[in-house]
């Protein structure tokens, strides 16, 4: 591998383990969030949840 290679072989590496990295932690975020709003809506109460349910924000 010529020497002006490396630099960039070891550049898209970085990149493509950044984007993985990042993409587990906003799947991981956007689940807690999930989590968090489902409990909220639960401390809401039921009619909250339906009402919700029923504009399509929350799909099942």
């Amino acid at each position: 591998m010529d020497i002006y290679e490396q630099p960039k072989f070891c550049f898209l590496i970085a990149n493509i383990s950044t984007v993985v990295l990042a993409s587990v932690f906003v799947k991981r975020v956007e689940r807690v969030k999930r989590e968090k709003a489902h409990s909220v809506l639960r401390a809401f109460g039921f009619s909250f949840q339906t009402a919700w349910q029923s504009s399509g924000l929350i799909q099942r």
